[in-house]
């Protein structure tokens, strides 16, 4: 695995979310997760509430509220509110 999820200063068993290699998707219904991508590009994420999220380039983002998202370039997300975004260029937010 090329990523690393954690919540409380855990890091979760791959029981606790999901990831489809083929169409490289992530999902996660826990609220407060730490989602650390490292290299990987060109996935979806799609997460609860008040997760932290680091990806690379060419992600698209689904969350819902109090989410910390820093990516690279090229990168669509959507999130509700009290969110904070950090997108280098080429980003639609």
């Amino acid at each position: 695995m090329d990523f690393v999820v954690s919540r409380k200063g855990k890091i979760l068993e791959s029981t606790d979310y999901s990831w489809d290699s083929e169409t490289r998707t992530f999902s996660c219904k826990y609220l407060g997760c730490i989602v650390d991508f490292g290299n990987l590009e060109n996935i979806t994420i799609n997460c609860g509430s008040g997760c932290k999220i680091n990806c690379r380039d060419n992600c698209i983002i689904n969350c819902i509220d109090s989410c910390v998202i820093s990516c690279g370039s090229n990168c669509r997300i959507n999130c509700k509110d009290y969110c904070i975004l950090r997108a280098e260029e080429n980003c639609v937010i």
